[in-house]
């Protein structure tokens, strides 16, 4: 009697405690907001429970008019101005090439997760192009990542090639074609790929996280040198004719800028007339926030900010300059009128007024970063710390790499002229792509590492072109110090890192006259620069200074071929790159079916008896 009354009290508990446990579920699923559901596109609100959603995108680019048939009446008639197809520049007619007829290109705009197929339709007369998703990692698929001769062929003319990928990555990216001329001239747009607000970091500094305001930010090269406009949003201001961010008084608004660059490779201040920013990511990562009245960045990097609108209501410039150029990009913040104050009484004036305001917050390294109102790349921190095993004194691997050019002879008539070397390489395209197609590639003519270098090559040789690999174990902790060793320029240099984003851990300067090993005696010794590994911003694109060096750290996490090169589209098609290998063949994810081939072609030698 007594065993059955326990067994029976034993039945109870366990039920009590289903019972309990199967209430919490229930409560937690009621009280768990559900995603909307009448979103059936990729165009929607961004929700944590939310399955990613296949967004379809198709890219034709092709060669247009700007200031064509397509504007009707613009200028004097401003709504034709923004008609589809209707490309205005700096305002004159002439031939350039663009993505869907629009400049910039359109801006794709998903959730993160979401996975991206992309047709990419060529229709530029014997140009072959590939796209590049900047700020993507591409660790499932490094095919992707849009690099010719290295993870594709080139899509030929008239021909169409198919992205598909994860968009992993959130936060303002970039698109924009990897194979020359076509990035100074129009191919290129914004890539961004928002969070759900609930794990959205930033989201409480801000009300309105518009789709329309975006600013692409960009040099236009028909000018002479010093004298080229600078276009926002694929416009160059006049009179009344400049994009406009329209603002509801009393809200605050992310706004996300986008520095797609061109030919002159100019950094640009970004501010707004009448108004702070608050800036809140670099590079789609969030930082700690910085109040500014000025942001200067460099080419291929990307910034958002908030703006509070409590100005007095009005139409407020958006000023774009560089010290490249006298003219300046204009666009302007423009308040609805129509629409009543959202603000309180008590918040008239900005919450941010209690902050430290900046007159410049920069990416880049100079003199002025010695001023207590300037904060530069080596003063901002990332939203999150370093974690292990990045913030250890040493990385599984460590790499000093110097950049310079030096005289030599560049054709076969000996003329001398100059050369770009990056670690003592000048880096050559192989004939085939190296990860879709390794084995069509004579090593011995191509490849250069620490095991093999070309013949041509002697030791003697001040030039070797090859493509240069630098192999690197699967997760491992990587340190790259990159060395501005240029004498023939007086700019910076900006470098971009592929498949991997990176803490910008350190900041050296005058290196200029010391050789390498003395460098690596002095890091050894702690004073070729100060190093911060708690909590150095995350990015992937860097500036190198004059004479000086930089030092970045990432875990090696993403297998395949990954470019390191000068973001100047006419230096990473002449030598300043170096290919990381990371893993070893075998971790590769195999090569798509059907993927297209390409390479060198011979006839026979008996073709012409």
């Amino acid at each position: 009697m007594l065993v059955g009354r326990q067994r029976c009290e034993v039945w109870l508990l366990r039920l009590a405690m289903f019972v309990g446990l199967l209430s919490a579920v229930v409560t937690v699923i009621y009280l768990t907001p559900v995603p909307d559901l009448q979103f059936a596109s990729c165009d929607r609100p961004c929700h944590e429970l939310d399955w990613p959603m296949i967004c379809r995108f198709r890219l034709v680019l092709e060669q247009h008019q700007s200031m064509g048939g397509w504007c009707g009446d613009c200028p004097k008639n401003l709504t034709h101005c923004f008609r589809y197809g209707c490309v205005i520049a700096e305002g004159l007619t002439r031939r350039i090439l663009t993505a869907n007829k629009q400049l910039p290109g359109p801006a794709i705009q998903v959730c993160e997760n979401d996975i991206l197929v992309v047709d990419v339709v060529n229709r530029l007369p014997g140009q072959g192009v590939t796209i590049h998703w900047r700020g993507q990692k591409q660790s499932e698929s490094p095919y992707m990542d849009g690099v010719p001769m290295l993870t594709q062929c080139p899509i030929s003319s008239y021909t169409t090639f198919q992205y598909k990928f994860r968009a992993a990555q959130a936060g303002t990216h970039l698109w924009h074609s990897h194979t020359g001329n076509e990035f100074l001239d129009g191919i290129f747009g914004p890539l961004i790929v928002r969070k759900a607000d609930r794990v959205e970091e930033q989201r409480t500094l801000y009300d309105v996280d518009d789709r329309n305001h975006i600013l692409v930010l960009n040099e236009w090269g028909s000018g002479s040198a010093g004298d080229f406009p600078i276009l926002v949003n694929g416009v160059f201001h006049k009179d009344k004719l400049m994009p406009k961010l329209t603002v509801t008084p009393g809200l605050r608004y992310r706004i996300r800028v986008v520095h797609a660059g061109g030919g002159n490779s100019c950094p640009f201040f970004v501010s707004v007339q009448n108004h702070e920013m608050l800036v809140i990511a670099l590079d789609g990562k969030s930082i700690k926030p910085v109040n500014a009245r000025t942001v200067q960045i460099n080419q291929g990097e990307r910034f958002d900010f908030v703006l509070s609108a409590y100005a007095e209501p009005a139409d407020h410039l958006i000023q774009v300059r560089t010290n490249c150029t006298k003219m300046e990009g204009l666009a302007a913040v423009s308040y609805n009128l129509t629409e009543p104050s959202r603000a309180q009484p008590q918040l008239q004036i900005s919450p941010l007024e209690s902050q430290i305001t900046m007159d410049l917050m920069s990416t880049l390294t100079s003199k002025e970063c010695t001023k207590e109102s300037v904060m530069c790349l080596n003063e901002i921190s990332s939203i999150h710390d370093i974690p292990e095993p990045l913030n250890k004194p040493k990385m599984d691997v460590t790499l000093y790499l110097p950049f310079d050019y030096i005289e030599a002879s560049t054709d076969h008539l000996g003329r001398a002229g100059l050369v770009p070397r990056l670690g003592n390489a000048t880096f050559m395209f192989p004939s085939s792509p190296i990860l879709s197609q390794p084995d069509e590639i004579d090593v011995d003519e191509f490849i250069c590492n620490e095991h093999h270098t070309p013949e041509r090559c002697s030791a003697t040789a001040p030039v070797c072109e090859c493509t240069h690999i630098v192999e690197i174990p699967l997760k491992s902790s990587v340190e790259i110090i990159l060395i501005n060793k240029d004498k023939y320029s007086s700019n910076d240099h900006v470098f971009h890192l592929h498949g991997h984003s990176f803490r910008a851990v350190g900041i050296g300067h005058d290196v200029k006259d010391v050789d390498i090993e003395s460098i690596k005696q002095l890091d050894r010794q702690g004073k070729l620069m100060e190093r911060n590994l708690v909590t150095a911003v995350e990015k992937d694109t860097i500036t190198v200074p004059k004479d000086g060096a930089v030092a970045l750290r990432f875990v090696a996490t993403s297998p395949g071929y990954w470019l390191l090169h000068d973001q100047s589209a006419s230096h990473w098609a002449s030598g300043l790159d170096i290919l990381f290998k990371v893993g070893e063949t075998s971790d590769l994810p195999p090569v798509p079916e059907h993927f297209p081939k390409c390479g060198s072609w011979v006839g026979p030698q008996f073709f012409l008896i």
